[in-house]
């Protein structure tokens, strides 16, 4: 036996392995979150498209920010899962007590930043995570100070230039396929200029 299982075997016993399994089986449940969320924000993309070829432009951007908010999530939860997947990796093959403290901290962190998003079953595995690290070390706290500046993943928020961006690329693909749906010139014409618009603001924007 090596090391490092004879280390497991007389300090925390089988319930680390069983953690193990927990992460893997919470992280693919995460993964099919995360498709999920994608699949949505493509449907309501081309919910805001359909708006855009009706000229119903008010609508449209209800529309988008559902879809900028949904990519989003599913973007983050994309960091996550493969966050996830590496410390999942290093708990497996730490060779020491601090090591797998540690490693445990960055997973703590890393759910409690997922839990942001309240996505479903995450407070139950941060105990989890919790209660084992709180098992080999009596205390978490000289942990977590250690990993104070420890930043997971990033969870971006969505601003109204977010919102224009994906209205000017939106309305070029509406111009684009125009020709092949049929669209009047007259309306490809209007939509040239709604797309002119979003780029002037979107200049004013950044200067």
């Amino acid at each position: 036996m090596s090391l490092r299982d004879r280390i497991k075997n007389y300090i925390w016993g089988p319930p680390l392995e069983d953690l193990i399994i927990d992460l893997k089986i919470y992280d693919k449940e995460i993964a099919r979150t995360r498709d999920s969320y994608r699949r949505r924000a493509e449907t309501v993309y081309e919910q805001a498209k359909k708006n855009v070829v009706d000229g119903d432009d008010r609508r449209a951007k209800v529309y988008v920010k559902q879809h900028l908010k949904l990519d989003k999530t599913a973007y983050s939860l994309d960091l996550f899962v493969i966050n996830m997947e590496n410390l999942i990796f290093e708990l497996n093959n730490a060779q020491s007590v601090d090591n797998i403290t540690l490693v445990l901290g960055k997973i703590s962190k890393s759910l409690d930043k997922l839990s942001i998003l309240k996505t479903r079953g995450v407070s139950k595995i941060l105990g989890r995570v919790t209660r084992q690290m709180t098992k080999i070390t009596g205390s978490t706290q000289r942990i977590m100070d250690q990993l104070s500046d420890y930043e997971p993943f990033s969870i971006e928020p969505t601003s109204s230039s977010d919102v224009d961006k994906v209205m000017d690329k939106m309305v070029s693909e509406v111009i684009a396929e125009g020709p092949a749906m049929g669209l009047p010139e007259t309306k490809i014409a209007e939509l040239q200029k709604k797309r002119q618009r979003f780029k002037t603001s979107g200049s004013e924007q950044t200067k």
